[in-house]
């Protein structure tokens, strides 16, 4: 419940922030505004059989969770409490990728809007570079401090030992992790 709210409260303050740069910045605020018309339908189909495989693969990160929670049933509560912690630790590392991916998308897409198409691929280039280093200094901290990061979450020694053991391929995660969206 704590989740929902707080997803609630960011998407909020997120929507109140671009409005009111919408209303401040005048180049802006003639474009942004909403108008109803037939041109909202124009390209539509081609969105759709963009969306369509992002959303099979959505379907299929859900379906993930959904199994590792049918699963966590049929190991013991030390494991369960390992995985609780990698799980918030993988979220913790998965924001920095996300917020580097709503960055570069909100550059990109204005440059592209504006026609400044070798910008927005300097700031897609920009954003492979990004992606690099985040993925190398995410691992290097994990690697470095992964027992001081574990006990952050708990102090319970057979939690942190069995977090620890498979922090190796907690790391491997990290990749695709952080490179999410590039």
């Amino acid at each position: 419940m704590g989740l929902a709210f707080a997803g609630i409260v960011t998407n909020l303050m997120t929507l109140i922030a671009m409005r009111s740069f919408q209303v401040c910045l005048s180049d802006i605020r003639e474009s942004s505004r909403l108008v109803f018309d037939s041109r909202i339908f124009e390209g539509l189909s081609e969105y759709f059989f963009i969306g369509l495989p992002l959303l099979f693969v959505l379907v299929l990160d859900y379906w993930g969770w959904e199994y590792m929670t049918l699963a966590s049933g049929f190991i013991g509560i030390t494991e369960q409490a390992a995985q609780v912690v990698l799980i918030n630790m993988a979220a913790l590392a998965y924001m920095v990728g996300y917020g580097i991916q709503s960055t570069i998308t909100t550059l990109v897409g204005s440059h592209i809007g504006r026609g400044q198409a070798s910008k927005a691929k300097e700031y897609y280039r920009a954003s492979l570079i990004a992606m690099v280093m985040n993925i190398l200094v995410l691992i290097g901290l994990h690697y470095k401090f992964w027992h001081y990061i574990v006990g952050i979450f708990t102090d319970i020694d057979d939690v942190v030992e069995e977090a620890l053991g498979v922090m190796p391929w907690f790391l491997v995660n990290l990749i695709p992790d952080s490179a999410r969206g590039q």
